[in-house]
């Protein structure tokens, strides 16, 4: 399950399932009030990050046979409108690759951990990403192949222009963020 969020006045939760899509809820703290949901295409086990005005949750995509998208969704934080998608497997959105961790942000850029996918292709995989606030890739620092399980389980702890993050092969990373 996602770590709930809190931004200006807003409670984001979401609400978990396994192996299947699941429900992202935008909640006022003070009445429990729901203000908007919305269904993003896998389990949410990431904390996600608020950056000018938008909402960026990572979707896990699991392992074989439940291969689901593996993706950073974007939304509108106000109202719950999707924006962009990120998926770590660009050219097969069934092939897992999931983002577990909380995603980071500078200001300026988001920084997350990838799993493994279901299947060797051309995807980044087992690597630490980083997009521009519009999801568009800037680039990956693979650490582990795309079929082991050993995804970049950790979030990315930004130190100036350095990135440090664990992968679940038991590796602490230390990336230029330039």
């Amino acid at each position: 399950t996602m770590t709930p969020t809190i931004a200006d006045g807003t409670l984001f939760v979401g609400l978990h399932l396994e192996a299947k899509p699941s429900t992202l809820f935008a909640i006022d703290p003070a009445t429990g009030n729901i203000k908007w949901s919305q269904v993003l295409p896998g389990p949410m086990r990431s904390s996600p990050a608020i950056l000018n005005g938008m909402l960026y949750v990572g979707t896990a995509g699991g392992d074989s046979p439940n291969c689901l998208h593996g993706a950073v969704s974007s939304l509108n934080d106000a109202t719950g409108a999707p924006g962009p998608s990120w998926f770590t497997d660009p050219n097969n959105q069934q092939n897992g690759g999931g983002i577990w961790s909380p995603i980071s942000s500078d200001g300026t850029n988001l920084y997350f951990g990838t799993g493994n996918t279901c299947t060797a292709t051309q995807n980044h995989a087992n690597s630490v990403v980083s997009t521009n606030p519009g999801l568009t890739f800037r680039w990956s620092a693979g650490s582990a192949p795309q079929l082991s399980d050993d995804d970049v389980g950790s979030g990315v702890l930004l130190v100036a222009s350095r990135g440090f993050a664990m992968g679940k092969d038991g590796y602490l990373y230390s990336l230029d963020l330039k």
